[in-house]
């Protein structure tokens, strides 16, 4: 290889460096090498990520190193070579390197977000975002498919939920990766975290776009599935911890782009919301689940007492509305822009509210006046206030053994 050709190449390896010294999304590193009119071909594997260890294997060949080790055999190898081709692939893509004895060029290898062969759609079916077919292994992972590459007929309603939850979320993720390198999720009550699990694939391998998830949840037993689940498939951007939702800190070393709670039971969902503010997440999304705080306070409203509320049912169902109304309030006191919208249809799961809200740092004062002005009517509020400094009422919230921040079966 030309001396200036070599300059280039290393010159291009050395910006891939970051990549081996993190090889959070790593995949390998494939050569197709000609010297002559001899043609072969080498491999560079991951061995170990803690620290970074690999593997070159080329003819006559074999290094084992860190990053470092890495690129000066790489250079090694190149050296002598008339051409060369060097993919460089990750999660998401990668990069080609290309020299062929005139010049030297490096492109990006974009994710194929084609849909697969097959019949077209019909006018007005809806384009899915996980699909068969493309995420295969994500989806026999998490459990969708049955043996025959299909969507088990009892696993269709969860899949159908998720699937909607990250087109509901398209939107908020582009804004996101428009002005982020890398985005990081935080997934309150994580559960099984399936949402954190395609919503991975989403970003990393659809978008190209690097991210990070961390999941906390009470149960250890779901936190050591999500773990395992994250190993099968090689998803090593993702962490998951036990972590009671009442202790949790935010990590300078974490900064949250997007928090997330998923069907978190009662206030669970109020902490995962707390999480989101305290960290000052760009965005905050979550599907309530099991309100229950204001029943368990008796709240009051005499004009409907009689002829509504000695009703359970109403009264369960009208704390529901108040509860996710007073958590609207409380989110445009503090500083986001929320919307509620249903993300699927009420046919899928009753629990189908979605809240969803973005960062504006403008606090709504008068947002907060009526949130107070509810408590007074009531005479209860929600974990969230009480988080927020805003009243003490309720003390003794999030008691039931069940509501303890874990995902509830969708």
């Amino acid at each position: 290889m030309r001396h200036q050709d070599l300059d280039k190449v290393k010159t291009l390896l050395a910006a891939l460096r970051p990549r081996l010294q993190d090889p959070t999304d790593f995949a390998e590193i494939m050569l197709d090498l000609r010297s002559g009119t001899r043609a072969s071909r080498g491999r560079v594997r991951l061995l170990g990520t803690d620290p970074p260890a690999y593997c070159l294997d080329a003819p006559g060949l074999h290094v084992e190193g860190g990053a470092d080790e890495m690129e000066a055999a790489l250079l090694r190898l190149l050296s002598p070579m008339d051409a060369a081709r060097v993919d460089f692939r990750e999660r998401g893509g990668g990069w080609r390197i290309e020299a062929d004895g005139r010049t030297v060029r490096s492109s990006r290898i974009t994710p194929d977000t084609q849909p697969p062969e097959g019949p077209s759609r019909s006018a007005g079916e809806r384009r899915y975002r996980i699909r068969i077919g493309e995420a295969d292994a994500l989806l026999e992972t998490l459990g969708f498919l049955d043996g025959a590459g299909k969507i088990r007929n009892d696993r269709r309603r969860k899949y159908e939920q998720v699937d909607h939850f990250v087109e509901r979320l398209e939107p908020v993720l582009e804004e996101l990766a428009a002005t982020r390198d890398e985005i990081r999720v935080l997934d309150c009550a994580c559960g099984k975290s399936a949402l954190s699990f395609v919503l991975n694939y989403h970003i990393r391998e659809r978008m190209g776009t690097r991210c990070r998830f961390l999941g906390l949840d009470l149960a250890p037993g779901v936190i050591r599935s999500s773990r395992e689940m994250a190993d099968a498939l090689g998803y090593r951007n993702m962490t998951f911890r036990v972590q009671d939702l009442r202790s949790w800190e935010p990590d300078p070393a974490f900064p949250v782009d997007l928090c997330m709670s998923l069907h978190a039971c009662d206030a669970a969902t109020d902490y995962g919301l707390h999480a989101g503010i305290r960290s000052g997440a760009a965005a905050i999304v979550c599907v309530p689940c099991c309100q229950r705080e204001l029943l368990r306070q008796s709240y009051r409203f005499p004009e409907l007492e009689r002829g509504v509320l000695r009703h359970g049912v109403l009264r369960a169902r009208l704390a529901d509305i108040l509860t996710d109304a007073m958590r609207f309030q409380l989110l445009l006191a503090s500083g986001y822009d929320p919307v509620l919208i249903e993300y699927v249809s009420p046919v899928e799961t009753p629990k189908n509210l979605m809240l969803l809200a973005r960062r504006t740092g403008h606090r709504d004062i008068a947002a907060q006046e009526e949130y107070m002005a509810l408590v007074e009517r009531l005479g209860a509020d929600i974990a969230l206030g009480r988080l927020l400094g805003l009243s003490d009422r309720g003390k003794g919230d999030w008691n039931d053994a069940d509501d303890r921040g874990h995902e509830q079966p969708g």
